[in-house]
């Protein structure tokens, strides 16, 4: 099953996104989000300002974001031109569905909107389950509250492609025995064609090492993708390469780290970085799966002059200079450095998918022990200590499918 890529926009997505796309085809589609861009930028500036051709509005998602708890005063006024978002209302949600404000004339339009863009799917919204509440509870309100309204919208308008329930999940839900109950919901829901999950793996910013967490996000989205379901994961940071093993129909690149994670309680600013000064771009190292600082890249450089495995020749210059890459040059070079290495991937299927992704975990888990014997310092944030419960979770999947011996 061939694997597509898309881009998951978010702020400055014209300079993130775009050029890149218009550039080098760094994917099949993209991830539209209404709280970065205005509804005349969808409408009368697509292909000048959001994707170039040949990626028309048929390629693209439309990403509702009803579960946003909460905006930034610039996030409101993009929503506000839509004129289907409760605002006022949203302001005091804390993550349970409590929308007054939300009515069936703002699921026509938000549906209505949806269709006459010819997107390539139309997507329901769901709100943030955080396993906490009760699942069955959870599932009655978001069928009578969401899917109920919206439905009877889809049912007013001509609209013959397939229909995406959106899923916001914490990886309690996935890794738990709720995960039954949201299958049992999904699959059995009349008219729905896949889902768009997201998920809060409540690990930050880095990349997730949790084994089990890992192998049931794997189980759970080859459920689906086994009952003949169209599965899009969103907001996917260096994970893809791992969740590809079960086959979604779509996978995203993100530009920047919160086009990259979803998080329900994001990390405070600060970090190292002051206010008012832009942070410096990171670059990703195809061979060790890893986002590495410019510090440590040039550590890497000065101590080992003739080690460049670890770097990509694509045509972009951002790690083969002196000086510090501008955050523009740093995000051609990364992005089309993901994009080749998931493309690679999704050109094999089944075992021999498996087989070319734990060579890149492996080689890259050999590179980072090479570093580390020969003394390199790498920053915390940098450690690759991760690869080896993404190996652990890629062997368990594939023992699961039959691509392993148990033991080998």
């Amino acid at each position: 099953m061939s694997l597509e890529i898309y881009h998951q926009l978010g702020h400055q997505f014209k300079a993130r996104n775009y050029e890149s796309l218009k550039e080098d085809r760094t994917g099949d589609g993209i991830i539209l989000s209404p709280s970065h861009m205005s509804k005349d930028r969808i409408l009368n500036k697509f292909e000048d300002e959001v994707a170039p051709a040949p990626y028309g509005k048929d390629k693209a998602i439309w990403d509702p974001q009803f579960f946003l708890p909460e905006f930034s005063s610039q996030k409101e006024k993009n929503l506000s031109t839509y004129g289907f978002y409760p605002l006022r209302s949203i302001t005091d949600v804390k993550y349970k569905f409590d929308l007054p404000g939300f009515t069936l004339q703002m699921a026509r339009e938000c549906v209505v909107f949806q269709a006459r863009n010819n997107f390539r799917f139309l997507i329901i919204p769901t709100t943030y389950h955080d396993g906490t509440e009760e699942i069955l509870d959870f599932i009655g309100q978001q069928r009578e509250r969401l899917i109920a309204p919206f439905r009877s919208a889809i049912e007013e308008v001509e609209w013959d492609k397939e229909v995406l329930l959106q899923l916001v999940l914490t990886k309690e839900v996935i890794t738990g025995s709720q995960s039954r109950h949201i299958l049992n919901w999904v699959t059995g829901e009349k008219g729905i064609d896949g889902v768009y999950l997201i998920f809060d793996p409540r690990s930050g910013y880095k990349q997730i090492e949790d084994e089990d967490f890992l192998t049931a996000l794997l189980s759970f989205v080859q459920t689906l993708v086994n009952l003949n379901m169209k599965v899009v994961l969103g907001y996917l940071d260096l994970e893809s390469i791992v969740f590809s093993l079960a086959s979604p129909t779509i996978v995203t690149i993100g530009a920047f780290k919160p086009t990259r994670r979803f998080l329900k309680d994001k990390p405070k600013p600060g970090g190292g970085v002051q206010k008012g000064k832009k942070p410096k771009p990171k670059l990703y190292l195809p061979k060790m799966l890893q986002w590495f600082d410019f510090d440590s890249v040039e550590n890497i450089r000065v101590h080992l002059p003739g080690q460049t495995d670890f770097y990509e020749g694509n045509g972009h210059q951002a790690v083969t200079r002196s000086e510090d890459p501008s955050l523009a040059d740093a995000n051609m070079y990364n992005t089309l450095a993901i994009f080749n290495q998931l493309r690679r991937i999704g050109d094999a299927e089944g075992k021999d998918r498996y087989e070319e992704v734990r060579s890149m975990i492996q080689t890259a888990i050999n590179n980072y022990d090479f570093l580390i014997r020969q003394g390199i310092g790498i920053r915390d944030d940098c450690k690759c200590t991760y690869l080896n419960s993404w190996l652990g979770a890629v062997d368990k999947f594939a023992i699961l499918n039959g691509w392993r011996n148990n033991g080998i």
